[in-house]
């Protein structure tokens, strides 16, 4: 238990907030008898409709001596009737939720079991105790409170050695990014580095062949640092804490097309902004990547003179749901869903620069906050990205700035 951080403080918390009684401890010891009567068969029920969701046998298998075979059952139902829901009981529930996670059984394996207990359990005793009135009801009752402790604490055990898998699953992404972001880019700057000094120095020296793998080359790694700068950039989605603060999107918004100018005054592109934009709890920079993401690739993929895009919102009670419409190139009907696939493109290369990871991007970031993400789109008829942010973001660490 100190390992989970529980104490029994919080086990008789959990035991009063479950409201098991001292008279319903004491008519679960006074079913001990008839339980243990019927133990055999309860648990040779319960194995054989495990069974049934297991034809081959691999799972049970696995699991034997790990809380579902039959001695092991039999040995803790008896133990629920005997109404001792002491230290070394919670630390027994505790060790059943460590062996079925080690032997790799879903929670629905443990909890299928459980039902069935009960379910025939309550027949057991609606049988036995029919008389005086409401007798199997009280018992029937003081079960399923039984059930209920022993089902959370088992499950938290379960719980709590799974996200400490993922957390060691996270350390190892982020060692991977780190070897990544060093060990990859390090030697990529000499690549590209020295493609140049080939191409200014020894221009004369090369022929037209030569010139055009030099080029190749210069290309690729310039997109390799592009793919590597990407990954990094989704794998910081999920480290980085978001930093709240009360902002009016019109200042986001402004601060991208400054980012942006560039590319708008080279396409002389017509930028429409309905104004003024409502004020949310945000975090400024990952909204600034959205807005970015989605108004450079209107620009970009776009063949009209002059390319135009709009933006605009709507009110949703709890929601902001904004809109980046463009009169771009379109997105066949059939791919919508594919763009926000990391690395995805439906453009070649030559004709539109990027490495496809911009919208998987943004779909994080807005997940991340609660929001959703969609696209309509004809092919050659434009695009308009709709996405929602919350008034108020679910994420406890909100930092509102009071000014």
């Amino acid at each position: 238990m100190a390992e989970l951080g529980i104490t029994m403080k919080d086990i008789e918390q959990r035991i009063e907030l479950i409201r098991i009684t001292k008279s319903e401890r004491k008519l679960l010891s006074g079913m001990e008898p008839l339980v243990a009567e019927h133990a055999d068969q309860l648990v040779r029920r319960v194995q054989k409709k495990l069974a049934a969701l297991d034809p081959k046998g691999t799972r049970l298998k696995k699991a034997a001596g790990k809380g579902l075979d039959p001695i092991f059952q039999k040995e803790n139902l008896l133990a629920i009737f005997r109404g001792r829901f002491d230290e070394t009981y919670i630390e027994e529930q505790l060790r059943i939720g460590a062996l079925l996670f080690k032997s790799g059984l879903a929670p629905k394996w443990y909890l299928s079991s459980q039902s069935l207990y009960q379910s025939l359990l309550s027949r057991l005793i609606s049988s036995r105790y029919s008389r005086p009135a409401g007798s199997a009801v009280q018992r029937i009752i003081a079960v399923q409170k039984a059930f209920f402790l022993n089902t959370t604490l088992t499950l938290d055990l379960y719980r709590f050695r799974l996200t400490r898998q993922l957390k060691e699953t996270i350390r190892d992404l982020d060692e991977f990014t780190r070897v990544v972001s060093h060990d990859l880019k390090e030697p990529l700057r000499g690549i590209e580095a020295f493609a140049n000094f080939l191409i200014e120095d020894f221009s004369a020296a090369v022929d037209d062949t030569g010139k055009r793998y030099l080029t190749y080359l210069q290309e690729s790694s310039a997109h390799l640092k592009e793919l590597i700068n990407d990954l990094l950039a989704v794998s910081s989605i999920s480290k980085r804490a978001p930093e709240f603060q009360k902002t009016n999107l019109d200042d986001i918004v402004q601060q991208v097309l400054r980012d942006l100018e560039f590319s708008i005054q080279q396409k002389q592109a017509d930028i429409r902004i309905r104004s003024p934009m409502p004020t949310l709890l945000c975090d400024r920079i990952q909204v600034g990547q959205v807005f970015q993401n989605l108004i450079s690739n209107a620009i970009k993929f776009n063949r009209n003179d002059p390319p135009r895009v709009e933006i605009d919102f709507r009110d949703e009670g709890s929601r902001i749901r904004l809109f980046v419409k463009d009169n771009g190139i379109g997105i066949d009907p059939r791919f919508s869903g594919r763009i926000f696939q990391l690395f995805q493109r439906l453009n070649k290369k030559e004709e539109f620069e990027g490495t496809g990871a911009g919208l998987a991007i943004t779909k994080r970031i807005i997940e991340r906050f609660g929001g959703e993400i969609t696209v309509r789109s004809d092919e050659g008829r434009g695009s308009t990205f709709s996405f929602t942010l919350p008034k108020m973001p679910r994420d406890k660490r909100i930092h509102a700035d009071s000014n």
